[in-house]
């Protein structure tokens, strides 16, 4: 089983059926899953984790910046990132893929926010040490 570490919190929790896409078909990963987005506080981090009943690991997935989450038909996302793998997210609650949709884009805000507040402080520190000289 998967432990959750010490600085991170669980701010999303939802059962679904999770897939992977392998070259032209859906392969099943689970009769059904724990579905939850985890957040590390110290340095705002996103992942993405399903665990069956069986507390088998399905999915351990970062959320970055580049993360594509999409309804491909009603109830079931798709989700990508850098790495080309897809995997396929289905849900039985309307409600849950709705709770689930408005973490990850939280999720995907806050990382992207972080990275342009990164890049000023950068330019910020460049700019500084130049007029320093």
């Amino acid at each position: 089983m998967l432990d959750i570490q010490d600085d991170e919190e669980i701010i999303c929790s939802v059962n679904a059926k999770t897939y992977l896409f392998n070259e032209s078909n859906w392969v099943s990963l689970d009769n059904g899953s724990n579905l939850y987005i985890y957040k590390k506080i110290k340095n705002k981090t996103y992942r993405i984790v399903s665990i069956t009943n069986n507390n088998d690991i399905m999915i351990n997935f970062e959320i970055s910046n580049t993360t594509e989450y999409a309804e491909a038909i009603e109830n079931f996302y798709n989700l990508t990132n850098d790495n080309s793998v897809i995997y396929g997210i289905k849900f039985s609650e309307k409600k849950d893929s709705i709770e689930f949709r408005n973490k990850i884009e939280e999720s995907i805000n806050s990382i992207t926010n972080n990275i342009n507040d990164q890049e000023d402080h950068d330019v910020d520190a460049d700019w500084m040490n130049q007029n320093n000289k």
